[in-house]
């Protein structure tokens, strides 16, 4: 019998169809949070399907067919070591996500009914979760805290991947006065707390159309910069290293024309931030450039 699994990255998703179940246990590894089961009559519902066989030598990644469905026949030799077969399953995924013309952003992102829809990226501790959680008590909902899917049909749409958010000891005493009861724990290097998102304040596999995207960082003070276009691409193409999977990807061109269209209907700017967090208080108003950068 099939083992059936969704992969659901924003408001994409992707039917997996395989021989055993170890398939979808790798993948609930590679991507956590966004593997469910998927029942036999919910397979035609996913935005893409993929079936997994298994031949002597393996072949490429190929589709999609006349059905609309793409495949992958894995090796034996794949099949009988689990280290080589979670490489290709990551490899393969990666560029089935891509061909699908959606790119995963480590980023935060939060929407306003106004439509405006801001984009917030950076490493582990530059305050892409503590903005995100400032916009909520101004209007704002998260999308998503730490993974974003940028889509590239029409025109750039972007929905959240996730929603839990991970608060340092420091946004989590700014912002709840009684404390989170769940324990920290180190994620990098940095102790963090989980804060599941409430319903009222999250949508994340909604699109929306990116309007504006930061790229924030904290330093002695606030302040807000205009970036020029291609500065601000080069920054994006190396935080998409990830989502290449591999040196000489050649999805590369792809990946470029899905960011420079980004670009192109949402400028960027650099954001520095204040340690103290009471600059917070207006943080919308700022952003949105109604309000001295001090």
């Amino acid at each position: 019998m099939p083992h059936c699994c969704r992969l659901q990255l924003g408001s994409w998703s992707l039917a997996v169809r395989s021989t055993g179940p170890l398939d979808a246990s790798i993948l609930a590894f590679l991507y956590k949070g966004n593997v469910s089961k998927l029942g036999p009559d919910d397979w035609w519902t996913c935005t893409q399907r993929l079936c997994l066989g298994t031949s002597p030598s393996g072949s490429e990644l190929s589709g999609p067919d006349a059905q609309g469905h793409w495949n992958l026949d894995l090796s034996k030799r794949e099949r009988g070591c689990t280290h080589l077969l979670m490489n290709r399953l990551n490899q393969s995924l990666q560029s089935l996500v891509l061909k699908s013309e959606v790119l995963v952003l480590h980023a935060s992102a939060v929407a306003f009914e106004d439509g405006q829809c801001w984009l917030f990226l950076g490493p582990r501790g530059s305050g892409k979760s503590t903005l995100a959680l400032a916009l909520t008590r101004q209007g704002g909902v998260i999308l998503a805290d730490d993974r974003v899917a940028l889509r590239n049909a029409e025109r750039p749409s972007v929905s959240g991947c996730n929603r839990t958010a991970k608060l340092t000891a420091k946004t989590e005493r700014h912002f709840f006065k009684q404390g989170l009861s769940e324990r920290a724990k180190n994620y990098q290097g940095l102790s963090k707390k989980i804060w599941t998102i409430p319903d009222d304040l999250s949508c994340p596999q909604q699109d929306h159309t990116p309007t504006r995207v930061f790229f924030p960082r904290v330093g002695e003070k606030f302040s807000l910069q205009a970036m020029p276009g291609s500065v601000a691409l080069l920054r994006l193409l190396d935080q998409s290293r990830e989502s290449l999977g591999y040196a000489g990807s050649p999805e590369l061109p792809r990946l470029v024309g899905m960011l420079t269209e980004l670009l192109r209907m949402a400028p960027a700017y650099e954001l520095n931030l204040s340690p103290n967090l009471d600059f917070l208080r207006t943080i919308r108003l700022r952003l949105e450039g109604q309000r001295p950068n001090r």
